[in-house]
């Protein structure tokens, strides 16, 4: 269910900027994992095997049923749902020690049913994990979203729920960096083209396929440096100014 912030994620590999953003978050939350792990819109499965790393149950659902049988057939030691996402039908109240919700948030209508349903499958004491792209960094209108959250948006939303709520952030650095930079800077330039600001009332499925062409045909994507990047070219903190995506952590 996750997308790559403005063009889709499926399919994305190592070599992709991107893809070490989405990776980054997993790693970032996995080691400190125990117990259970319910994953919300697990999608094509990029965090799978680390979240299980540590957790000593997995359970991804999403809306997909073809995308989760090829989730089953590649790992057969976790447990993949379909449910009607932001219901978590089928799942127990105070059933699981921890959920995740990448990149979910703004995907589909009810944001905060999805949040209700996170509080309620989760045990006293569970932490619900979420990450959203940081709509002032991003430059132009997500047509992959319906909503976009900032950080005061989130923490209003989390905290309907729960009583605890720690912000953060997952920052650019080095290579990331630089890349980010380039990003901005180019799509600074192309805003400048849209002299009727058509960006910002067209219905978002009619911005999806130039931005997605606007991306693959965009000077950044070709440089070979950006290949190299990995987690090192990224730093979670405490603060989420400035930061690539919101990671905020709330606990029942």
């Amino acid at each position: 269910m996750y997308d790559s912030l403005i063009l889709g994620a499926q399919g994305l590999r190592p070599a992709n900027p991107l893809y070490q953003r989405l990776r980054y978050a997993y790693r970032e939350v996995a080691y400190g994992l125990c117990g259970s792990v319910l994953e919300l819109g697990c999608g094509a499965g990029l965090g799978v095997e680390l979240l299980h790393l540590n957790a000593h149950r997995y359970i991804g659902v999403d809306t997909d049923p073809g995308q989760l049988d090829r989730l089953r057939a590649a790992h057969y030691r976790v447990e993949f749902r379909a449910a009607p996402l932001p219901r978590l039908e089928g799942l127990a109240s105070g059933s699981v020690d921890n959920v995740v919700a990448f990149h979910l948030l703004g995907r589909l209508a009810g944001d905060e049913t999805l949040i209700g349903e996170a509080w309620r499958v989760l045990r006293p004491g569970g932490h619900l994990f979420v990450t959203t792209p940081n709509p002032a960094l991003c430059g132009l209108r997500n047509p992959w979203r319906r909503r976009e959250y900032g950080a005061a948006e989130l923490a209003w939303l989390l905290r309907r729920h729960f009583g605890q709520v720690r912000p953060g952030g997952i920052h650019a650095r080095g290579r990331m960096l630089a890349y980010q930079q380039l990003q901005a800077e180019q799509t600074r330039r192309l805003a400048r083209w849209d002299l009727l600001q058509l960006r910002h009332w067209l219905l978002r499925r009619a911005l999806r396929t130039p931005y997605r062409l606007l991306y693959q045909a965009s000077p950044a994507q070709q440089q070979p440096e950006w290949r190299c990047i990995d987690h090192t070219d990224f730093a979670a903190t405490d603060d989420p100014t400035g930061c690539l995506d919101l990671l905020f952590v709330a606990t029942k």
